[in-house]
């Protein structure tokens, strides 16, 4: 791992008022948890790097400078070379809130104070040295390329407004990426978690946000569409002409049935389905049909009712065939008595001499 230097923006300096002494208290977030854009990638800091026995002891006691050492011609971090013409106060204590840790500032210097006071100098920013961990991972859907461990802080740094592009309002936070570029990252606090918002990110969630519409306009539309289908089927089913016809095709199946069952059949209570398969199971006890088979049950049923009316109509017609025989019998029987009765009458062949 390799050590590297830090400078974070941390929004407003808060609320601040003047100590007995003439020296001013400035109360204000300094530190945070969070993923962070720097140069070389998007770096981890962790609660349990932020909140570190460690790590906090060098932020109580930590010198509080006007601007960074860097920005004022001189290196980039506070040394004993450098302290005397850069250190305006100190910080004094410093405790944990939320995902972010508080502390109180005593500001020495008069014209610092001043600067605070009319505005000036308006936002916070750490300047830390930490060591950087190469590893892959993510928190709260934020990807990230490193962690950073074992952060010490060298000095508080304050500045003008929009100096680390904070608004006001504490709950907004501005990063840099380094101490010399401009590219930051805003994040935001909603219900107690940091998100961090970065083009990337923001087009991201737009991204996102605009498939999770997408797929709930299409689940709207599906539920339309079935609304719909189901309104038109209900509306058949209501229509009178609808209902007279469902009528007098249970009718004219009942009657088909008795006339296949036999009239002493039970058919109360019974689906459409049931009785079909009640004819089937009759006229083909073997067969082994199940009545949600209702393609196979309606075409077994209608070969019944087929065969059985071809056979009563060949029954019909060997009767009427039957009956037309007898009655042309009976004919020729009643016209040879009528004839043999009037043979009398009829003059003799030949002549007697």
């Amino acid at each position: 791992m390799e050590e590297v230097f830090r400078f974070d923006f941390n929004g407003s300096s808060g609320e601040f008022k003047r100590t007995p002494q003439g020296f001013l208290r400035v109360n204000a977030r300094l530190s945070k948890t969070g993923i962070f854009n720097y140069e070389k990638g998007r770096e981890y800091r962790s609660e349990d790097e932020v909140f570190h026995v460690d790590s906090i002891a060098s932020l109580k006691g930590a010198p509080v400078t006007d601007l960074h050492p860097s920005e004022r011609g001189t290196d980039n971090f506070l040394t004993p070379a450098n302290a005397k013409e850069h250190i305006i106060g100190i910080c004094e204590a410093v405790e944990r809130d939320g995902a972010y840790l508080k502390g109180s500032l005593i500001i020495f210097h008069e014209d610092a104070i001043k600067a605070i006071e009319n505005g000036e100098r308006k936002e916070i920013s750490l300047g830390y040295k930490c060591r950087l961990e190469p590893a892959l991972g993510s928190v709260n859907g934020e990807a990230y390329d490193a962690i950073q461990r074992d952060i010490v802080v060298n000095h508080i740094a304050i500045g003008p407004k929009g100096w680390g592009r904070a608004g006001p309002d504490c709950s907004i936070r501005t990063d840099s990426t380094s101490h010399k570029g401009q590219d930051v990252t805003e994040t935001i606090r909603i219900d107690g978690i940091d998100i961090a918002l970065s083009k990337e990110s923001i087009t991201n969630l737009l991204a996102e946000k605009r498939r999770e519409l997408s797929e709930l306009k299409g689940r709207f539309d599906a539920i339309g569409l079935e609304l719909a289908k189901e309104k038109a089927e209900r509306a058949a089913l209501e229509d009178p002409s609808a209902v007279e016809k469902r009528v007098q095709s249970r009718l004219t199946l009942i009657e088909k049935c008795r006339s296949l069952l036999g009239e002493d059949c039970k058919l109360d209570g019974k689906s459409d389905a049931e009785l079909k398969l009640e004819v089937i199971n009759k006229y083909y006890p073997d067969s082994n049909i199940a009545k949600e088979d209702q393609s196979y049950v309606e075409g077994m049923f209608y070969a019944i009712c087929g065969m059985q009316a071809s056979r009563n109509d060949s029954l019909t017609t060997a009767r009427q065939a039957i009956h037309l025989d007898a009655a042309k019998t009976n004919d020729s029987y009643e016209k040879w008595l009528e004839q043999s009765a009037k043979l009398w009458t009829s003059p003799l062949t030949g002549s007697v001499r």
